[in-house]
This record gives structure tokens, C-alpha cells and sequence, in this order.
């Protein structure tokens, strides 16, 4: 979570970012889907890919698996 915020904050301060839609005009993403995903990186090189099995993905399947498959 501590990586999403980083990146979110990065993105709000930048020139290509649009308030009133949370996206970015340089690549046209939506800053909010984007920076949950470990394997994105800014366009423009403000923030780099994350470790994998840091983003928002990443924690549901585990949890996911973590309830479908309880330790026994």
C-alpha cells in the first residue's frame, strides 16, 4: 500500500496529470488503477516497476489462496 501512495503522490504533483479525471495525459492511464500494478512504471520515468507481489493483485490472490487453502 506504502508503493501505491508514493506513486500516487508523484503522479498528483506532475505536469501531465488531470485532476479532474485522475488520469495521465502523457500515457492516458488512469492514475489510480495504475499505480496498484506492480509491473507499471511512469511514462516519463517519475517512479519504476515495484517488486513483484507488492501490488493490490498480488495481496487478493494471496489472500484468496490463503482462505481456499487453510493450513492444516
Amino acid at each position: 500500500m506504502q508503493i501505491r501512495l508514493e506513486r500516487a503522490g508523484h503522479c498528483q504533483k506532475c505536469e501531465y496529470y488531470r485532476r479532474a479525471t485522475k488520469q495521465c495525459t502523457k500515457c492516458g492511464c488512469l492514475i489510480n488503477l495504475k499505480v496498484t500494478i506492480a509491473k507499471e512504471e511512469c511514462p516519463i520515468g517519475t517512479w519504476k516497476e515495484a517488486p513483484t507481489g507488492t501490488d493490490f493483485m498480488s495481496n487478493i490472490a494471496t489472500q484468496i489462496h490463503t482462505f481456499l487453502n487453510p493450513k492444516k
